[in-house]
């Protein structure tokens, strides 16, 4: 009987032990399992967030470089129409008040179009031509800040008054009829009122009429600057300005990257089909990078699933 109970006690106690230790492989598997999910779910959270980081990143760099650029070709045409007065014309735009809602991009690509036609039409100087097309664009946003719409209706507004065409500047309250021009350009002297007037004549007789009859819109934006409409269009102006500086910095940088890139391109070109199926491959690796930290993560979280 000794015996016998002696079996079933080591057999009970061998049960317990078993017990115990599958309690704790559990408890073990359990964890692991846990922090596997965890650490799956922190690979997914940190891939997601650096791909959204750097879309971020190279988008605002990518918008960034195309307007410093673009303000980079606007800056060589002013150095050809306004010769040497394109300093100036620089100097004005780089100190031109947000409250006109024009960045200093925007305010040297409408300068060099109304510089050309006023000294092409006009007959001015470089110098006057750019001191009146700065005029001009100021007064779009004096005109846009009293009357609304956008700015560049407004420039398109006075850029078609330079030419000859005054339909747009009636949505700024200013009359400027085919009589009334005749009437300025006879009062200007430039008209003994037989014949059809000259393009220089109505040019300029257009630009007396549009000074005068907006007199009282003439610093309306400087007023309006601190209101609610005023200092959006101020914010809006100075972000895109900060844009343009920004890519300003990253052309030099940039730049020569595009130059070898385009070297690399061309030379792509004239390798044989096989080396480019091959370097597409390599490519096509590489650009499965960015999402690898989400993939790692997702077979991470699925591992306890595989036992």
């Amino acid at each position: 009987m000794s015996f016998t109970a002696k079996i079933d006690a080591d057999v009970k106690g061998f049960e317990q032990g078993v017990d115990q230790a599958s309690k704790a492989i559990n408890k073990l598997q359990n964890t692991v399992e846990n922090r596997l999910t965890a650490i799956g779910t922190s690979f997914q959270n940190i891939g997601a967030k650096a791909s959204i980081l750097s879309a971020a990143l190279v988008g605002i760099g990518a918008k960034a470089f195309m307007m410093a650029a673009d303000f980079q070709d606007a800056m060589g045409a002013t150095e050809q129409i306004f010769k040497g007065a394109s300093g100036t014309i620089k100097d004005w735009a780089d100190n031109l008040s947000s409250s006109y809602g024009i960045a200093k991009k925007e305010a040297i690509e409408h300068a060099n179009i109304m510089g050309s036609m006023l000294q092409n039409i006009g007959g001015m100087s470089e110098e006057m031509a750019g001191k009146t097309a700065g005029n001009l664009v100021q007064l779009a946003g004096d005109l846009t800040a009293m009357f609304g719409g956008q700015t560049s209706d407004a420039v398109r507004a006075l850029t078609g008054a330079l030419k000859g065409n005054n339909s747009m500047l009636d949505n700024y309250g200013i009359a400027a009829n085919d009589a009334m021009v005749k009437s300025k350009a006879m009062a200007m002297g430039l008209s003994d009122g037989t014949g059809e007037l000259s393009l220089q004549a109505r040019q300029a007789a257009t630009l007396a009429i549009i000074m005068e009859q907006t007199a009282s819109a003439q610093g309306q934006a400087a007023r309006e600057a601190d209101g609610a409409s005023g200092s959006m269009r101020s914010l809006k102006t100075e972000v895109a300005n900060l844009s343009t500086e920004l890519g300003e910095v990253l052309l030099p940088v940039i730049t020569p990257i595009i130059s070898r890139i385009r070297d690399m391109v061309a030379g792509f070109r004239e390798l044989s089909p096989e080396t480019q199926k091959t370097m597409v491959a390599v490519a096509g690796v590489a650009a499965a990078f960015a999402p690898l930290m989400l993939i790692i993560g997702k077979v991470i979280t699925l591992l306890p699933l595989l036992k």
